[in-house]
């Protein structure tokens, strides 16, 4: 089965924010499971994950989708050159998910069978 790591959890106090980015690195990732623990978050809190349809950084694309930190509920997405997602200022509290990131199964592993 792939493997997966739980990633310390991210915080982002009021005003923070993330620029458009993918999650691709020299460690070769698969997916990411992100999990909302921002109990009593509304609208006006601002913080919402983004989904970018393209890059960018070379046009002026707005978010295909966006998706609130909703307390206790998960987004899960394949990690790839093509995964651009930002996250909107935090505008009142703080922002609070957990990352749990997948890997290929290692040399000589099976894969995970469905």
């Amino acid at each position: 089965p792939p493997r997966s790591t739980l990633f310390p959890y991210t915080t982002l106090f009021r005003s923070g924010a993330l620029s458009p980015h993918t999650d691709v690195s020299h460690i070769r990732f698969t997916h990411r499971l992100l999990v909302q623990l921002n109990r009593g978050w509304n609208p006006a809190f601002g913080g919402l994950l983004c989904l970018h349809a393209g890059n960018p950084h070379s046009s002026q694309e707005t978010p295909r989708k966006t998706v609130p930190p909703i307390h206790r509920s998960g987004f899960a997405f394949e990690v790839s050159q093509r995964s651009f997602h930002s996250v909107t200022p935090v505008l009142h509290g703080q922002r609070y998910t957990l990352s749990y990131t997948f890997y290929p199964p290692a040399n000589g592993e099976r894969g995970a069978t469905f």
